[in-house]
């Protein structure tokens, strides 16, 4: 028998455009049947409940994708064909019969997914896109990672060069940069000038009290000097007194 049959389907009432796939006899294996223009966003297991519509009482033991309009050949892009088989000769012949004259089959209401075509394809390609900040962290670090290792590496490689002598023996000595001061070194040194600054402050300190002791004492001691010759003076002024009342020459 070689008479193609048409069946007709719709994915959904939102996406109630009528389309067909065509049925005909599997050379090959007289209890299976070729599905021809099967659309990408359409499985095997949709193709295998439109043919159970023809014929409930169909067993069908497998199905399998045979060729593709693809240029590249994948069996996921393109209009394909498969082989679907339906248990026997009788259910070949009953599901040829029956399928022009089911009603547009919808395979939403079969429980089949709504395909991604359209604006539906287009918003999940872009947040196919998107990628967590997981995904990014360890993205992140393993690109650091291949770096250090590479910029060790390289320096592991200059070093080795930089040592050996060319043709006339000459050593090529470059400059390296000065390491940087550790973080504990740096605190270290802090920790040294401060503690400089609070001795100079502490000394400046004690410098200003010795010398205002100083002036102190050299000013008690002016004073006292004073003291000491006002007191001699006195002393002339009353024994000048004490003479004069003493002399009497009458």
């Amino acid at each position: 028998m070689g008479s193609v049959s048409a069946l007709t389907y719709a994915v959904s009432d939102e996406f109630g455009s009528s389309r067909q796939v065509f049925l005909k006899e599997d050379k090959s294996n007289e209890t299976s049947i070729i599905v021809g223009n099967i659309p990408p966003f359409v499985s095997l297991e949709a193709v295998k409940a439109m043919l159970l519509l023809a014929d409930p009482k169909a067993d069908i033991f497998g199905a399998s994708l045979k060729s593709t309009t693809s240029l590249d050949g994948d069996l996921s892009k393109g209009y394909r064909s498969a082989s679907v088989d339906v248990g026997s000769p009788a259910s070949v012949l009953k599901v040829l019969k029956n399928a022009g004259s089911l009603p547009v089959v919808n395979l939403h209401a079969l429980g089949h997914p709504l395909p991604n075509v359209g604006m539906r394809k287009y918003i999940a390609d872009y947040a196919n896109k998107l990628r967590t900040v997981e995904e990014l962290e360890k993205e992140v670090e393993v690109y650091m990672s291949d770096y250090d290792t590479k910029v060790a590496k390289q320096k592991q490689e200059a070093k080795e060069k930089a040592s050996q002598p060319d043709e006339d023996g000459w050593v090529t000595v470059t400059r390296t940069k000065r390491k940087e001061a550790s973080t504990q070194m740096v605190v270290k040194n802090t920790e040294l000038i401060d503690r400089v600054k609070r001795r100079k402050i502490a000394t400046n300190e004690d410098d200003a009290v010795a010398f205002y002791t100083f002036k102190t004492r050299e000013s008690k001691a002016k004073h006292l000097n004073e003291l000491r010759k006002r007191f001699e003076e006195d002393k002339k002024r009353v024994a000048l007194a004490k003479a004069a009342r003493k002399f009497n020459p009458l």
